[in-house]
């Protein structure tokens, strides 16, 4: 009987400990310390701005950059160790300037989880860090930054930065110079204008 109470009062404590941690809110940016469970919220609404269609052009081809706001999306470790953040993701389209010919298209994917572009952070100057993660490439990242004022229309892509991360495991592809010349979007700074 003892031990079933110590269990109870066990599953409660821990419990109420869970929801207790559930409500935390912090701002857009808080990184370092947050317990598991907190929500990283963008209470102050600066990811608005970037939301929208964004279009640039580069070596014969257009850019189409679809922006969208999601919220509380939780991000979870293999440990367990968990948060909610509101954070951008990004949609793209290119096609060839000449034609109009359809080069790489996900502005129809509505999983979270398979949106290749998403917001890692924020610096000065109103500058975001976006990161490309390509599942269907071995899972190669590479990042880029999106700096500017979004009130005047034109954002500035730059800073394309292939990294060293994917998976060879299973992976089809020799290694990371080949999946590197399979990502689509542009790896040359540009102008974006909405």
């Amino acid at each position: 009987m003892k031990t079933q109470i110590k269990i109870a009062i066990a599953v409660f404590v821990s419990s109420f400990y869970s929801y207790a941690q559930e409500g935390i809110e912090v701002p857009f940016n808080t990184v370092i310390g947050i317990p598991s469970g907190t929500y990283v919220k963008d209470i102050d609404n600066k990811l608005l701005p970037y939301v929208g269609t964004w279009e640039g052009e580069w070596d014969g081809k257009k850019f189409t950059l679809v922006i969208e706001k999601r919220f509380k999306e939780i991000n979870m470790s293999e440990s367990g160790y968990y948060y909610y953040e509101d954070r951008l993701v990004g949609k793209y389209k290119i096609t060839t300037l000449s034609n109009n010919v359809v080069i790489a298209n996900n502005l129809n994917e509505q999983n979270y989880n398979l949106m290749k572009i998403r917001n890692s952070g924020s610096g000065k100057n109103n500058a975001l860090w976006m990161l490309y993660l390509d599942k269907d490439l071995c899972s190669v990242t590479a990042s880029f930054v999106l700096r500017g004022n979004p009130a005047t229309n034109q954002l500035e892509y730059r800073g394309f930065l292939q990294d060293e991360y994917w998976n060879s495991q299973g992976c089809q592809f020799a290694g990371l110079e080949d999946i590197y010349n399979l990502i689509p979007i542009p790896k040359v700074n540009l102008v974006l204008t909405r």
